[in-house]
């Protein structure tokens, strides 16, 4: 197959994604106006609604009746146990119905549909969309980053001191895991312009794309929240890897971007945690 070929078959895919995207708009939009009935917990303080089940149900149903020979890895599925979240050589679509959930529940904006499409592990397809303030950032790997059909690139600052950084927390609340955050928060605040933090991993990573933020780290993401993001954010010309200085793969637990040469400077004052 020649890389035309890939590319027109990955623009199928796109096609396709987006679709979903905005036909589980509709879902989205009601459920948030309605987020504060139906609300479960699955941890401490991990939400899940209904929404969260109706979108994913839509989406994987959709994709099984297109694709019945892909795979598919879905946050609530794999939560309840119906599927695992390995990662495999086949097409496998990673979905996340509502990143953000919390935001969600709450009314804030901040919230939004993930669906990303890997093939050999390689995210080739992403789509990130947030119904409440119409932002549909996309992605094809070797065709650049989209919002809203708009080409995106991410920030040209190189001085860490100038950054505005995004990061987030997780679920595990353990005191040893909250101390190491908050240190690493300290440690990038003196060393930046200043960080935010506005609950979605998703969303986070295409504003880096977008070039609002400058940078973007967090400990405890999963696959669903970053795979689509993770290729907007390289297709528009930023670096996606370990927060601790070593390659990004999905599975890894923790992550960084930005543009290449900052989010190296970001590295570098990072404090790992003690084994």
């Amino acid at each position: 197959m020649t890389v035309l070929d890939e590319a027109q078959d990955y623009s199928e895919y796109l096609t396709f994604a987006e679709g979903l995207a905005r036909q589980a708009a509709d879902i989205f939009r009601t459920g948030f106006e309605q987020s504060t009935s139906n609300v479960q917990l699955k941890g401490a303080v991990d939400l899940v609604t209904d929404t969260d089940h109706s979108i994913e149900n839509y989406i994987i149903n959709s994709i099984k009746t297109r694709y019945p020979d892909h795979l598919i890895v879905a946050e609530e599925s794999v939560a309840a146990g119906d599927m695992n979240k390995e990662i495999t050589d086949v097409q496998t679509w990673i979905v996340d119905p509502v990143d953000g959930t919390t935001n969600f529940v709450h009314r804030l904006c901040m919230t939004c549909i993930s669906i990303g499409l890997a093939i050999k592990k390689q995210v080739v397809v992403g789509v990130v969309f947030n119904p409440i303030m119409n932002e549909l950032f996309t992605a094809v790997r070797g065709q650049g980053a989209r919002l809203n059909g708009k080409l995106l690139h991410v920030s040209s600052t190189d001085n860490l001191k100038s950054a505005l950084v995004a990061t987030g927390f997780p679920y595990n609340r353990s005191d040893q895991l909250i101390d190491h955050i908050l240190l690493n928060c300290k440690v990038v605040l003196k060393n930046c312009r200043d960080i935010r933090r506005l609950g979605s991993a998703a969303l986070d990573m295409c504003y880096v794309a977008r070039g609002i933020f400058d940078l973007y780290y967090e400990t405890g993401v999963q696959p669903w929240d970053v795979a689509a993001a993770s290729l907007i954010v390289e297709e528009a010309g930023g670096h996606v890897m370990d927060m601790y200085d070593s390659a990004f793969h999905l599975g890894l637990g923790r992550i960084a971007c930005g543009n290449p040469g900052l989010v190296k400077k970001l590295n570098q004052v990072l404090v790992r945690p003690q084994d």
